[in-house]
């Protein structure tokens, strides 16, 4: 957070002010919250004088007692989409994250989806070029053909909730022997508005055994109270029902567990396997079953 105050006053009725000392207290309770990370931090500010002249100067900041922190965070996922369960179909996802009060703030999180689900980048109408999908402002030059999802987070240290839209947007490593940029997986991009900005990178990888896994790193140390992520699927969904090894799948067919690695502002760590809900209703469950096990015989 950036603060910055109105010009001080240099002369006031003819006589001059050489101001010596500006002493500033906040004391209204919550205006303020502790992190909770214990690590070494520093408040940076820069003085200006009436003459144009600066200083640099800082001061440390280091909390105590983070690590007695609890750090129970819960996770959600979902598939919805009616008939999109089969091979080749592209079903809509949902994850919703929540935490309650009082415990160390989300750093990073890592959720790594099933094999029965595989990115699909060209099932996307448009990709965001990179240089475009990183600044600030993205959603005033990624194309709308971008979009592929919404998103909200609720925190108590603001009024409203922030929301916004997910964005696809094109990746980029360096390589640290060449200095070439080397195109990978597609990223995601929460554009978070409301009282603040914020926009959070989900990045794309797999795993040597194909699975999919988006990892969200460097969350700001701050309460959220929910984190509510929608992935739009059908048409321009980009998440779609992949086939295994031993044939085509139904995703009515089995339990299909994502892997969820979440960290902490105070190092703690939340490693849960969750059951994903699918949009299947018991008929289309017991037949897809029959029909799994009919494939298994013939095998």
């Amino acid at each position: 957070m950036t603060v910055k105050s109105d010009p001080l006053p240099t002369i006031r009725d003819g006589v001059p002010f050489r101001v010596r000392r500006v002493h500033v207290v906040t004391d209204r309770p919550g205006f303020m919250r502790s992190p909770t990370s214990c690590k070494a931090k520093t408040i940076a500010t820069t003085v200006s004088s009436a003459g144009g002249k600066t200083a640099n100067l800082s001061a440390p900041l280091q909390a105590t007692g983070c690590s007695k922190l609890a750090f129970k965070p819960k996770l959600k996922l979902a598939l919805t989409g009616k008939g999109q369960t089969t091979d080749g179909e592209h079903p809509a996802f949902h994850a919703r994250l929540s935490q309650g009060r009082g415990q160390s703030n989300i750093k990073k999180a890592k959720v790594k989806l099933p094999l029965s689900l595989a990115l699909d980048p060209n099932n996307a109408q448009a990709l965001c070029e990179f240089t475009d999908g990183t600044k600030d402002d993205l959603e005033n030059v990624c194309p709308k053909g971008s979009i592929v999802g919404r998103a909200s987070a609720t925190s108590p240290l603001l009024k409203k909730p922030l929301s916004g839209n997910v964005y696809f947007v094109k990746n980029v490593r360096i390589d640290p022997k060449t200095g070439n940029a080397i195109r990978t997986l597609p990223m995601i991009i929460v554009a978070l508005r409301g009282e603040i900005a914020i926009n959070l990178r989900g990045v794309s990888s797999t795993t040597q055994s194909g699975k999919l896994v988006n990892t969200f790193a460097n969350v700001p140390d701050a309460p959220v109270s929910s984190f509510n992520l929608n992935i739009q699927g059908g048409n321009t969904g980009i998440l779609a029902v992949t086939r295994t090894r031993k044939g085509k799948i139904n995703l009515c067919a089995g339990r299909h567990i994502a892997e969820a690695d979440i960290d902490a502002h105070n190092s703690r760590n939340s490693n849960v396997d969750i059951g994903m809900k699918t949009p299947c209703s018991k008929r289309q469950t017991k037949a897809a079953k029959r029909a799994a096990k009919r494939a298994a015989n013939r095998r």
